[in-house]
């Protein structure tokens, strides 16, 4: 059973978005047990440590995640350093934290006043990248078919979307080969016209990316909508 809470690790998402690799961030949804876990006036931390993860300390605040349970308001950072992983969670200043927030549907959200502006994959820096749905639906009108803007354009969390992933593989000759893979991710955030997902399914072509990894994406990358 994972050691992490499902708001922690979609907090931990945003946060490290970019800064850890996908099997990095594999490694912290997986941990089985917490290195360790302290209560602090304004909240708690959790850690999280595998040899993998960067020994270089550094605070990651940005994009501004905020938390909500029930009247309890609460934000959150996280802390590498020593091949661990810190998430920091802090309660809005005067409120209480009940001792059992670890176990309270905390929902998560972004900031809306905040700027971050989201970085898109690149297959050279990340070895993976998405489609633009928009471009490949003009270039071939008739074979590629994407859903209206609108639909695209007001996307409710949680719901599916089909988004065409490119990973760059290592073939077993050793040659780099780039594979076209279309998969659903769950959406799970909104900000100024973008949107934060998480990937629902395993990519046949690699082991590097699994389910849960994290994504920004915009409308013009969609290219389906799941209908339940």
């Amino acid at each position: 059973m994972p050691a992490l809470r499902e708001f922690e690790i979609k907090a931990i998402g945003l946060l490290t978005y970019g800064v850890l690799e996908p099997a990095q961030f594999h490694a912290i949804c997986s941990a089985t047990e917490l290195s360790d876990y302290s209560q602090t006036e304004g909240g708690y931390s959790v850690s999280v440590a595998h040899a993998s993860l960067p020994t270089a300390a550094q605070t990651l605040r940005s994009p501004s995640v905020l938390g909500r349970a029930g009247d309890t308001k609460c934000g959150f950072i996280c802390v590498l350093a020593d091949g661990q992983l810190t998430l920091e969670y802090h309660s809005v200043p005067g409120a209480d934290v009940p001792e059992n927030i670890r176990e309270l549907p905390v929902q998560i959200a972004l900031d809306p006043s905040s700027t971050h502006i989201p970085r898109l994959t690149t297959l050279d820096d990340d070895g993976w990248m998405i489609g633009d749905g928009e471009v490949a639906h003009a270039e071939h009108p008739d074979t590629y078919w994407v859903p209206p803007l609108v639909q695209r354009a007001s996307l409710e969390i949680g719901v599916l979307v089909k988004v065409c992933f490119y990973i760059r593989v290592c073939s077993a000759s050793g040659e780099l080969k780039d594979r076209g893979e279309r998969m659903w991710v769950q959406v799970q955030a909104r900000q100024n016209g973008w949107y934060f997902g998480v990937l629902d399914n395993d990519p046949y072509c690699t082991e590097e990316i699994r389910a849960g990894l994290p994504i920004w994406f915009q409308p013009r990358h969609v290219i389906d909508i799941y209908q339940s």
